[in-house]
């Protein structure tokens, strides 16, 4: 006969990220540790100006990513004040140990459901979106890459755009 029960639409959390200048991504809802608001940074000199500052934590300091300075080559400008941080925690493969690492954010992230009915292709304006996103999303009719984390704080990574 017919089949009458609703069909359910599998949803997963995320987290969607304003890093300012239009620029958004997402993280998976449990990559995303903590939200540290007005925190204290250390600045590192003769560093890549996307990742000039450090943020102690529980006595590791951990780096901390300017992503729109990443994706312009170090061309757009970084604030010496950052009210959000977004500590995010992630493995660089299945059962190995935790890693830790920062986000500077424009504002505070905001919680989403999505499901595959939402995907898409990485925004094309920024190619450096293939080597830090695994995926994309239709949110708001903006294109959302979701960040690889392991690929966004590793040694490949800082090789490519140095």
């Amino acid at each position: 006969m017919w089949d009458t029960k609703p069909k359910t639409v599998e949803t997963y959390r995320a987290w969607v990220l304003n890093f300012g200048k239009g620029l958004r991504a997402a993280v998976s809802f449990n990559e995303m540790s903590q939200v540290i608001l007005e925190p204290s940074l250390f600045v590192l000199p003769n560093t890549p100006r996307y990742c000039y500052q450090l943020y102690l934590r529980n006595h590791v300091y951990l780096p901390v990513m300017h992503i729109p300075s990443l994706l312009t080559a170090g061309k757009e400008s970084t604030s010496r004040i950052t009210y959000f941080l977004g500590l995010t925690v992630y493995q660089t493969e299945a059962y190995a140990p935790l890693k830790y690492g920062c986000l500077h954010l424009e504002s505070l992230p905001v919680a989403v459901d999505i499901s595959n009915a939402q995907s898409c292709t990485l925004p094309e304006d920024q190619p450096l979106w293939q080597m830090i996103a695994i995926s994309a999303f239709s949110y708001e009719n903006q294109k959302i890459p979701v960040l690889d984390l392991a690929a966004l704080f590793s040694a490949e990574l800082r090789q490519e755009v140095s």
